[in-house]
């Protein structure tokens, strides 16, 4: 371990003696080698304020002087992402004599029509600088001070002051390139009002990747909402613009490719009980959410988005932090930013960390008691990276004020008196000789307003900066003190951010730019099932046993497995997944749910989850394979449970593992994708501490293996075990199953429930007979007021009867219907593997509860609350756009043709809604209108071969409810991607006795195409393709062989939203 808690303290306590060792120095300007991008911004200076206040009976005019007003002054960070930044910040470049000029000026800007230059990145070969611009208009704050400030004489009374920090209201922000040969400037995106383009980073693929609000999402409904941002990806000429996180709910920040091709990010994951990982000393108080922003990595096109630090674990030096503002070194560390949002402009301190194994995060539960640290300390150590450091321990962390500077004085040419404060850094970038990164001069914590700042700073009688931020370097890593940095540029009238060196990637990597990922459906050609154009994705494990979704205690006496405690804000939101206490034989499969995102109306009326979006059921997906009714035994000596499925791409998901019942497991909350023509496979549950489970050798590998298939009509799901011991497997028709309180649930309540629970009496105090009572009792009570005093149980706190966190209230718990009262007393059990007499402080199942309840209705109380306890009619609004995928064929260096594939998540593709363009102009050339497939792929031919590569072309695309997929690729994009592909060369999915299509003489395969006609009939379903219909896989395949081991089913239907 090459950084633990002990030895960052050690460090710290260390430096804190010798950080007096700067004075010796003057920090002059080093003058580097090579020129450097960076952004200034004004810092607040000197300010006469004037207020009106009462002076023996008179209203008069006072006025005072301030001499440190920079203590509100706002730099950006993930808090402040769309504005709310100093205004007026320039975009500059200093050359390696210390000259400089300005590439992009806003600090002449009137306060009306001001703007910003943020996020410069370097292109691979040095040559050009990318770059944001937000635009808006100046905002100061207006806030109530006390009179006496202005005269001591004066009557005590608040009075409005106008405060000198010029923040900028943003309204939109695009990307521009800098060439610095030419000198010359040019969009990359135009300025939209409305829309936030920034974050810049050059691929290796030759494109930009980005981050924008273009899909108009809304965050996950915790505590109000904010507009969402995805990673996009485009051609620096401005075409091609593609999402690429389409998981993405929350928000991705400042991305960064990193030397093996994947790029990091932050990612803003706060689905369920992810952001309660910290309270902040609350009874269910989800804390400061931003500081839950996560670094992840993904492929360029957004295929395979994994955790890489963070998200699973805490940091052992700071308790609750935000990671940003990524770079990486030579040597392969990834360093970023590490710091307590909106209180510390950015900074704190630098963490770097060297990248685990692909598919890990860092120490497991298994290795944390081997750790050097005291055992109370090893609990933070989970999942934390193995081979990490700070770049300076003197550098204060978290949320407080930085350390006071011990004797002798610590001297700056900046200022007449020595500085009382160490400084925060932040915002760094890696050079060849060590790391560049900005140092903030101060105390540099902004927790009071202006009212209260300013003043206090400008009463003190110092010549110091509440926080100025300047450019320096450090040759030293990690820096043992203040000393070992070397001052770049920091004047006292600007603060200095966002340095990159403008050199090229060779001088760092010693190669001209990192690897090149291909795109999924690139490198997963052949697969069959995802032939060109496919509207699909592949997602499948090698094992659901073997996994790491257990809770574990780590105290003196080692680290425990323990059981799911019953109430407790964090269990859920650091590591594992695991819902309630189960056995290994208790997993029989796993279920997709769909996510749908929020829109600008969520905000304002809610969606009627509890869960903070809506979710619905694509699937569920039995995993045990038996042969001559035996289990299947895996590599690991345990029975297989692999699986292996074909679901909608570029839409949001999360998995559980069920029992054979189908109720959940265990859950994951984190959002991920599959990409069309990607095959994502996991190597076990949530293990990202160990190495991978082979998925080779799996009966999920199998060439005969028949994967099933989500999202093609119907939705499968398991109902228990037939006589032989195999599942069955019915089916819901829709493209996603929902189920919501008034339509699903309170049919059965009233039939089964009402004579005893009713408005007269009811029984224990429940009302079950009104969907009002019904939402306050099961879902908003986790103050127990609809439990007689007497049954309720204590609370989190002593002496109160709050329940924590995952308990919605005393009769429902989140996501899991085997640990809630309510779903006891209907099936007439308790089902979460604990007894009544083996712990004191939970709910008890009680007494004998005799029902009449069906298992379809027992089925259907189970989803609600699983899926949430859904209410109302806004969660059966389809706000998910259909999948839209473009395959251009291309014959003789000429595009001829489109294939064209399309599916939908809830209400299912306006079939009559496909259009494709040939742009020219501010109009179509032609437009054609062929009928989409509802799942699947159609062919069209071009009227005419093209051959220009810059020819564009519209595609769109509308699902029944109204949401559009729309989008624009010019020929150039087609070309590239027809690279490698050869007709005939990807087979469909096995038929169901496991052999493979035969090929036609043409060398193209059934159901790869337009169909052959002919009507096909699989057990209890028919479909006819005609010729030159739309068509996909045939809806009767799909029916007969979605799973290798099913012998029995049975039907019925559900309306689904």
């Amino acid at each position: 371990m090459s950084n633990s808690r002990a030895w960052a303290l050690a460090t710290c306590l260390l430096t804190l003696s010798i950080a007096g060792e700067a004075s010796a120095q003057a920090y002059p300007v080093v003058s580097l080698d090579y020129p450097i991008v960076y952004v200034r911004c004004p810092r607040s200076q000197e300010w006469t304020a004037t207020a009106e206040v009462t002076v023996g009976g008179e209203r008069v005019m006072r006025s005072r002087t301030f001499d440190v007003t920079d203590g509100p002054d706002r730099m950006p960070e993930v808090t402040r992402f769309y504005g709310g930044f100093q205004a007026g910040c320039d975009l500059m470049l200093r050359h390696p004599g210390g000259d400089e000029e300005v590439i992009y000026d806003c600090g002449s800007r009137p306060e009306e029509d001001a703007c910003s230059a943020m996020d410069p990145a370097v292109s691979f070969d040095g040559a050009r600088i990318a770059f944001a611009v937000f635009h808006g208009r100046v905002t100061r704050a207006r806030q109530n001070a006390d009179s006496t400030l202005f005269d001591p004489a004066a009557d005590p009374e608040p009075v409005p002051v106008t405060w000198p920090n010029p923040l900028l209201r943003a309204s939109g922000a695009h990307m521009l390139v800098y060439d610095v040969e030419s000198r010359e400037t040019a969009e990359i995106t135009p300025y939209t009002e409305g829309i936030w383009d920034s974050g810049p980073a050059w691929l290796s693929t030759g494109r930009i990747a980005f981050t924008s609000n273009r899909q108009h999402v809304f965050r996950t409904l915790i505590h109000g909402s904010d507009p969402a941002s995805q990673i996009y990806t485009v051609d620096p000429d401005g075409e091609n613009i593609e999402v690429a996180s389409h998981h993405s709910l929350g928000a991705e920040q400042h991305p960064y490719q990193l030397r093996d091709g994947r790029v990091a990010y932050s990612s803003w994951q706060l689905f369920g009980m992810l952001p309660y990982r910290t309270s902040n000393g609350g009874t269910r108080n989800a804390g400061s959410t931003p500081n839950k922003f996560h670094l992840y990595v993904q492929s360029p096109d957004g295929a395979e988005p994994f955790a890489l630090y963070g998200q699973h674990g805490t940091n052992p030096n700071m308790a609750s932090v935000a990671a940003h503002f990524l770079t990486q070194d030579g040597t392969g560390r990834v360093w970023g930013g590490v710091y307590y949002r909106a209180n510390n402009n950015g900074l704190a301190n630098i963490h770097g960390l060297m990248p685990p194994p692909e598919g890990q995060e860092g120490y497991g539960p298994h290795e944390l008691e081997a750790l050097p640290v005291p055992y109370w300390e090893r609990s933070r150590y989970l999942y934390y990276p193995r081979d990490a450091m700070i770049i300076a321990p003197w550098s204060a962390g978290g949320s407080d004020l930085n350390a006071p500077v011990a004797e002798p004085p610590f001297e700056h040419p900046n200022y007449a008196d020595p500085l009382r404060n160490v400084g925060k850094l932040g915002f760094p970038a890696s050079v060849p000789e060590g790391m560049l990164l900005s140092w903030g001069l101060g105390r540099c914590h902004i927790r009071t307003l202006a009212r209260a700042a300013i003043p206090a700073d400008s009463a003190s009688g110092v010549d110091n900066p509440a926080c100025d931020l300047g450019i320096y370097r450090t040759r030293a890593v990690p820096s043992t003190s203040p000393a070992d940095l070397e001052r770049v540029v920091d004047s006292r009238e600007y603060h200095e951010i966002f340095a990159k060196p403008v050199i090229p990637y060779s001088d760092l990597f010693g190669v001209e730019q990192p690897d090149v990922i291909e795109r999924a459906e690139i490198r997963y050609r052949g697969t069959p099932g995802l032939e060109p154009g496919s509207p699909f994705g592949m997602l499948g494990a090698s094992s659901l046993i073997y996994r790491e979704t257990g809770h574990h205690s780590i105290g003196r006496d080692g680290v425990v497995p323990i059981s799911f405690a019953f109430q407790s804000h964090s269990q859920l939101a650091r590591v594992g997944g695991d819902l309630i206490r189960y056995d290994d034989d208790e997993i029989c499969g796993v279920r997709i749910l769909g996510v749908m995102p929020n829109r600008e109306e969520d905000e304002r009326e809610g969606n009627g989850s509890r869960l903070g979006e809506r979710v619905v059921i694509l699937g569920e997906v039995p995993a045990r394979h038996r042969e001559g009714g035996a289990p299947i035994i895996d590599s690991m000596g345990n029975p297989d449970t692999s699986f292996l499925l074909r679901m909608p791409a570029n839409m949001p998901y999360l998995m559980q593992s069920v029992d054979c019942d189908g109720r959940a497991l265990s859950t994951d909350q984190v959002w991920q994708s599959v990409r069309p023509g990607e095959k994502k496979v996991c190597g076990g549950c949530h293990v990202h501490s160990q190495e991978s489970m082979p998925f080779e050798g799996t009966v999920a590998s199998r060439d005969d293996f028949v994967p099933a298939r989500l999202g093609e009509g119907y939705v499968p799901l398991m109902d228990g075990l037939d006589a032989d011991g195999d599942v069955v497997v019915r089916e819901v028709e829709g493209q996603g199953l929902g189920v919501q309180l008034e339509r699903d649930v309170m049919p059965i309540l009233e039939r089964r429930c009402a004579s005893c629970h009713g408005e007269t009496d009811p029984a224990g105090g429940l009302r079950l007979d009104d969907a009002e009572e019904v939402v306050r009792c099961v879902f908003r009570d986790a103050d127990q007021s609809c439990v007689p005093e007497a049954r309720r149980v204590p609370g989190a706190r002593e002496g109160r009867s709050t329940l924590d966190w995952p308990n919605y209230s005393y009769y429902a718990r989140f996501m899991n219907a085997r640990g809630s009262l309510l779903y006891w007393k209907a099936t007439n059990r308790r089902t979460d593997g604990i007894a009544d007499d083996e712990r004191e402080s939970d709910i008890d199942f009680g007494a004998d509860h005799p029902t009449e309840i069906t298992p379809e209705e027992l089925d259907t109380l189970a989803m609600w609350i699983e899926l949430g306890g859904p209410v109302g009619p806004r969660y059966l609004h389809d706000t998910q756009p259909p999948t839209l995928n473009v395959f251009g064929q291309v014959e003789g260096g000429a595009l001829v043709a489109f294939r064209l594939g399309t599916t939908d998540l809830g209400t299912g593709v306006d079939v009559s809604s496909l259009s494709v363009c040939q742009l020219e102009g501010d109009g179509c050339a032609w437009t054609e209108t062929p009928e989409a497939s509802p799942h699947g792929i159609v062919d069209l031919t071009l009227p005419a071969p093209v051959t220009e590569p810059s020819t564009r072309f519209r595609f769109t695309v509308l699902d029944a409810a109204g949401n559009e997929r729309t989008f624009v690729r010019n020929a150039r994009w087609f070309f590239a991607l027809a690279i490698g592909w050869e007709d005939g060369m990807v087979p469909p999915l096995p038929g169901p006795d496991g052999g493979a299509p035969v090929p036609r003489t043409d060398g193209s395969l059934p159901g790869a195409d337009g169909g052959t006609g002919e009507e096909t009939v699989m057990g209890d379903c028919a479909c006819r393709a005609a010729p030159g219909k739309p068509s996909g896989w045939p809806v009767g395949l799909a029916l007969g062989s979605v799973l290798l081991a099913l012998r029995t089913r049975r039907r019925r239907s559900r309306r689904a939203p």
